[in-house]
């Protein structure tokens, strides 16, 4: 996706998330967004959850906390990971974000709305 083609308010990960207009449960919702943070908290701290960190790297994962959202479809929690050092900013889901709008909006053209 081009950045010209974001829209204003909206992160990358739930645009590419939502641009193909699937019907997503709320399990599979929830699946998703954990999976998504799993990949931000990666990003930012230079190593994927499992491996050993780097020996420069002070910060470290620690623990997750869990959030409810409201979606189209209901609520859903999500477990947010923490770092030892405070600094991670979910892009995805915001630290006071509530609800997590759009993501369920559009339907498959394979299934029909009901």
């Amino acid at each position: 996706m081009e950045a010209a083609a974001l829209q204003p308010g909206r992160g990358r990960v739930q645009q590419e998330l939502t641009r193909y207009g699937q019907v997503v449960s709320s399990p599979l919702t929830a699946a998703l967004v954990n999976r998504a943070l799993d990949a931000e908290m990666s990003e930012h701290l230079g190593y994927d959850s499992g491996e050993r960190p780097p020996p420069e790297q002070g910060n470290r994962r620690n623990g997750r906390r869990t959030k409810q959202l409201r979606t189209e479809r209901g609520e859903i929690a999500v477990d947010v990971p923490r770092d030892r050092a405070g600094t991670f900013e979910p892009r995805l889901v915001g630290k006071h974000q509530r609800s997590f709008d759009g993501f369920d909006d559009k339907s498959s053209p394979s299934m029909p709305e009901g």
